[in-house]
């Protein structure tokens, strides 16, 4: 959903659904705030041949401005651009829409997450783990990625994504099987085993890059949306971040590591509970609690 300056208001919806006992269906969330606040949370029926604004409009108000494919607000909540850059945005399977809600036709069983943020800090998040198993589960196995000589944590992370009925193949890091990913890939590993890795940079960009967590050898710290650090956790912790090359990305970049071998087992652990991972952008873990990112905030 490409943000558009507010104003030019028209076209305004009120929810009709039907809703129906069998048949397709698709999940769709509307929150506000990266995940914060819900607004609805359903599985809802896909009639033939619906867009993502079709669904959005049979379940919630919905006005739109610029010709109708631009979503303007959502059960009252508007654009707004005076002080900062408030919009909604929406995920299909976990990664960005490449294409406005009227122009993207969801598939039976996929994820619809509708977020109103400001994203005045930077662009939103390329990809999440909010929606997962998506986008891991489904199509081609996820490769999963290991430092040398530590296959085990290959068979950790494989076992908890087959929980959840995703398949996997294994390899060491490399730097190339980051960069031009071909299926979606999950890295794994101690962060001072993976720091001299391609993901040290992108790691580095943090908001920009949808990461909301700034990794160092002496500990993890949550960043708020401006990519400020909050929280500050130096031992027995862990992280599940996702990005992407950008909207529309297939192959998506998933990266579960922690500060010790305590604080690793702790995030390979959320990979068996969708529940904990269910509307963020990425988390933060520490022994059973689970911290949502960004930290703090709120969209006003």
């Amino acid at each position: 959903h490409t943000p558009a300056p507010s104003g030019d208001r028209e076209n305004t919806t009120a929810p009709g659904g039907q809703r129906a006992a069998g048949g397709p269906k698709v999940t769709l969330w509307v929150t506000r705030d990266f995940g914060r606040e819900t607004l609805f949370a359903a599985e809802v029926p896909l009639p033939p041949g619906s867009d993502v604004l079709s669904l959005l409009k049979n379940h919630t108000r919905v006005e739109t401005a610029y010709g109708g494919k631009f979503v303007n607000a959502i059960n009252g909540i508007r654009s707004d651009g005076r002080g900062g850059r408030l919009d909604w945005f929406y995920w299909v399977n976990g990664v960005l829409a490449p294409v406005g809600a009227a122009d993207f036709r969801p598939a039976p069983g996929d994820v619809v997450w509708w977020d109103y943020r400001d994203w005045s800090a930077g662009p939103p998040a390329p990809a999440v783990v909010g929606a997962y198993p998506c986008p891991l589960k489904g199509g081609a196995p996820v490769l999963i990625l290991y430092p040398e000589g530590q296959s085990d944590l290959f068979r950790q992370v494989a076992g908890a994504l087959a929980t959840q009925g995703i398949q996997a193949c294994g390899s060491i890091v490399d730097d190339r099987a980051v960069l031009q990913r071909n299926t979606p890939v999950l890295v794994v590993g101690l962060w001072r085993d993976l720091a001299s890795s391609a993901l040290a940079e992108i790691v580095e960009r943090g908001a920009r890059s949808g990461i909301y967590c700034r990794l160092a050898a002496d500990g993890f710290a949550a960043l708020d949306e401006r990519g400020n650090a909050t929280v500050h956790l130096k031992e027995s912790c862990g992280t599940v971040l996702a990005t992407a090359a950008g909207p529309g990305d297939r192959n998506p970049l998933w990266i579960v590591t922690g500060t010790d071998d305590a604080g690793l087992k702790a995030a390979v652990r959320v990979l068996e509970d969708p529940s904990k991972l269910r509307c963020r952008c990425g988390v933060l873990v520490q022994e059973s609690q689970v911290t949502a990112l960004p930290a703090g905030g709120a969209a006003r």
